[in-house]
């Protein structure tokens, strides 16, 4: 007769239970942990590629309206003359009399250096 050997038996009883327990403590809640993230990254693109349609559609929208005011400024602008006002000659003629000492000159330079710096600061923040 055959004899059957328990220890193959219990082998296969341990087998059995070794499986099912990766299969409920690790296979299941890896297989959910990956899925959860491939809904994530999907919800994420999906975002993305909305942002970037509506982005799309605003840059649209200003080079429309871009374009409509371009052309109401060609069109309703005042023409430019190349002769200069009189009140233009007359500074530039009293300008050209006007003497400034070199001291005043330095002051002048740190003042405006100083105001330059306050609106860089300014813009900065």
């Amino acid at each position: 007769m055959i004899d059957v050997n328990f220890t193959i038996i219990i082998q296969m009883i341990n087998f059995f239970i070794c499986f099912l327990m990766l299969k409920y403590l690790l296979f299941k809640p890896t297989a959910k942990y990956l899925q959860t993230e491939e809904k994530k990254e999907e919800a994420i693109s999906e975002k993305i590629s909305f942002q970037e349609n509506n982005l799309k559609n605003k840059v649209s929208e200003k080079n429309k309206t871009w374009a409509k005011y371009e052309q109401y400024f060609k069109k309703n602008c005042p023409k430019q003359t190349k002769e200069k006002l009189p009140a233009i000659k007359d500074f530039q003629k009293e300008s050209s009399t006007i003497e400034i000492s070199n001291q005043e000159i330095e002051i002048l330079a740190k003042h405006a250096e100083k105001a330059l710096l306050d609106r860089i600061d300014h813009a900065r923040k």
